[in-house]
C-alpha cells in the first residue's frame, strides 16, 4: 500500500579518479556450525556463538571489520569536505516529535543538535514559555545511559507517566511525575518496554502493559511476550505488585485473547468505553478488539466483548462519545474510515465516514470539531478535515504541497496541530483554526540555516513498463536544464 516514489536530484560533485592503495580485505568469520531439532526439521546455524558479544573471537572479528570500514570511508577522495560540508548544515537542524496535547498544554520531545538525547519539554498553549521537563541525560549512572522510551500525560495535563531504561536494554520501568510542581511519585514498575498508557478521566488511575514475570523456566523470547494489561491507582501498589489485570491472554478463563506481544486498553475523556486491542508484533498491522464500558471493568470480572477480528483488517482506531472510530483496509486497498456505534454487536453495523478513494488513508486524530485525515496521493500527503458522520469535508490550506501529517489534537478541543514538509522545505509545525479556515505556523521548530531557495521541484508521473503511473519528484537547481546531461542521483522505492 505505499505508492512508487522516485527521486531524482542534480548533482554538482564531479566524480574523482579513485586514488590511494587498497585497504586490506576484512576478516573472514569462520562457520562454527551448531544444528538444533525442531520437531523433526534438523536447523543448521552457522553463526550461533556471534550472540556472545564478550567473545574475544567475535571482537577480534568486530574491530577488524571497523578498521577495514574506516580505510575504506578514509580513501574516498572528496569525503571529507563532503562530510564537513553535512555535518555544519545538520549543526542548524532542530529535531521535534512525539508530540502530545492535553488541554491547552502541549508536550514534545525536542532534540538540539548539540544534545545527545532528546529531553521531554512542556508548553501551556503554543504560545507559552517552553518548560524542560525530563532530561534523560540527568536520569542514569556512572556506568549506564539512560533512555526515555515513552511517556503519556494525563487528560489535565497535570501528571505524566513515562517509562526510562538504562544501559540501551530497552527494559523500561514506569514511573509518575507531577508537571507543575516536578515531583516524581514514588511509582516504580518495571517489565513495561513498549507500554501503553491509557489515562482514566479521574486522573488519578490508569491502564498499563506489563509482561510477565520471569521465573526459573521461561525462555527469554517469552519475556516480552504476551503482556497484559494492569489499573494502577496512584499511591497504591507502589511497584505494580497487586494491580489487577483487566486485559488480556489468560486474564479472564470465559474470554479467548489470542497470542501475541501485547494486549493493551484504550480511553477517551468523552467516551463511556474502554478499548480492549490485541496485537501480535505492537504495531499498526490488523488487530483484534474487544469493547467494555470503563465503569464495568473488574479485573477478570470485566465485561469485555469482541467486536473485530484480524480478518477485519482494522489498523487505527479512536473513541468518541458512543462510537468508535477506525481504519480498515477490509474490501478497501487504500483504507475508508468507518464508525460504529458501540451499542451495536460488530463491524458489520459500521457506517462509512470516508469511503475509499484514489488517495490512501494513512492516519487519523480527532477533535471537538471533526476529524483529521492525512490522505496520500502520490508524492504528497494532504490532511482533510470531516464531520463525523462524513457529511462534510475539507481539505486544510497550506502554505505549499508536501507531506502534511496529524501531529495532535484533544477530543475537547477544536483544531489541530500539523507537521508539514517538503523536498526543499524544512519541516514545520502549523496549527489550523476551524473558525478562521486558516493555518499558521508556530515556533515548535526553529527554521534550519539552509538556503534552499536556488533550488526547485517538479512533481509529474511516469510510466513503468507495465503502465503503472509512477509519481516521480525531480529536485534541481533552477539554473539547470534537464537536458539528459546532468550527474544525477536516482533513488527508487517500491512495494
Amino acid at each position: 500500500m505505499h505508492s512508487n516514489r522516485v527521486c531524482l536530484i542534480a548533482l554538482l560533485i564531479i566524480t574523482a579518479p579513485h586514488v590511494g592503495a587498497a585497504p586490506p580485505p576484512p576478516p573472514t568469520a569462520p562457520v562454527v556450525p551448531v544444528t538444533d531439532d525442531y520437531f523433526g526439521t534438523p536447523v543448521t546455524d552457522n553463526y550461533r556463538y556471534f550472540e556472545d558479544l564478550k567473545s574475544p573471537q567475535v571482537q577480534t572479528w568486530m574491530k577488524g571489520q571497523a578498521d577495514y570500514a574506516r580505510a575504506a570511508l578514509d580513501s574516498l577522495p572528496g569525503r571529507k569536505a563532503l562530510l564537513e560540508r553535512i555535518t555544519s548544515l545538520d549543526k542548524t537542524q532542530v529535531v521535534v516529535f512525539d508530540v502530545q496535547q492535553s488541554g491547552e498544554r502541549y508536550f514534545y520531545q525536542k532534540r538540539r543538535p548539540e544534545d545527545q538525547l532528546a529531553r521531554l519539554y512542556y508548553r501551556d498553549g503554543l504560545k507559552g514559555v517552553e518548560h524542560l521537563l525530563l532530561d534523560p541525560g540527568k536520569l542514569g549512572t556512572a556506568r549506564a545511559h539512560a533512555a526515555l522510551d515513552y511517556y503519556a500525560p494525563s487528560w489535565d495535563g497535570r501528571l505524566l507517566a513515562y517509562g526510562v531504561s538504562l544501559g540501551g536494554s530497552e527494559e523500561s520501568v514506569l514511573h509518575v511525575m507531577d508537571v507543575s510542581g516536578k515531583r516524581t511519585f514514588k511509582e516504580s514498575i518495571d517489565r513495561t518496554s513498549l507500554s501503553v498508557i491509557a489515562w482514566a478521566p479521574d486522573n488519578r488511575s490508569f491502564f498499563y502493559l506489563r509482561y510477565p514475570k520471569p521465573t526459573a523456566g521461561t525462555k527469554p523470547a517469552d519475556t516480552l511476550y504476551n503482556a497484559r494489561s494492569y489499573r494502577h491507582v496512584l499511591g497504591e501498589n507502589l511497584d505494580g505488585e497487586g494491580d489487577l489485570a483487566v486485559f488480556g491472554r489468560g486474564v479472564a478463563s470465559n474470554l479467548e485473547v489470542p497470542e501475541g506481544q501485547g494486549a493493551y486498553v484504550v480511553v477517551s475523556p468523552d467516551s463511556p468505553y474502554a478499548l480492549g486491542v490485541a496485537n501480535q508484533n505492537m504495531d499498526q498491522n490488523p488487530s483484534t478488539l474487544y469493547v467494555a464500558r470503563l465503569d464495568s471493568i473488574n479485573g477478570p470480572a470485566t465485561p469485555w466483548r469482541k467486536i473485530a477480528d484480524v480478518g477485519d483488517a482494522v489498523t487505527q482506531f479512536q473513541l468518541q462519545g458512543e462510537y468508535l472510530y477506525f481504519l480498515t483496509s477490509k474490501g478497501a486497498p487504500r483504507f475508508r474510515l468507518a464508525r460504529l456505534a458501540l451499542a451495536e454487536a460488530d463491524l458489520a453495523h459500521a457506517s462509512a465516514v470516508l469511503p475509499e478513494s484514489h488517495a490512501v488513508l494513512t492516519g487519523f486524530s480527532i477533535a471537538r470539531d471533526g476529524i483529521y485525515v492525512s490522505a496520500r496521493e502520490g508524492a504528497t500527503t494532504r490532511v482533510l478535515r470531516t464531520s463525523t458522520d462524513g457529511s462534510q469535508q475539507h481539505a486544510l490550506p497550506t502554505p505549499f504541497n508536501g507531506t502534511a501529517t496529524v501531529s495532535a489534537t484533544d477530543p475537547r478541543q477544536d483544531g489541530a496541530l500539523v507537521s508539514l514538509v517538503g523536498w526543499i522545505e524544512p519541516e514545520q509545525l502549523y496549527r489550523y483554526d476551524p473558525e478562521s479556515d486558516t493555518t499558521g505556523v508556530t515556533d515548535l521548530i526553529p527554521l534550519p540555516q539552509v538556503d534552499t531557495a536556488q533550488l526547485m521541484v517538479e512533481e509529474v508521473l511516469a510510466t513503468s513498463y507495465d503502465g503503472t503511473r509512477v509519481p516521480l519528484s525531480i529536485i534541481r537547481q533552477k539554473n539547470t536544464s534537464p537536458d539528459g546531461a546532468r550527474p544525477t542521483l536516482l533513488s527508487g522505492y517500491g512495494a
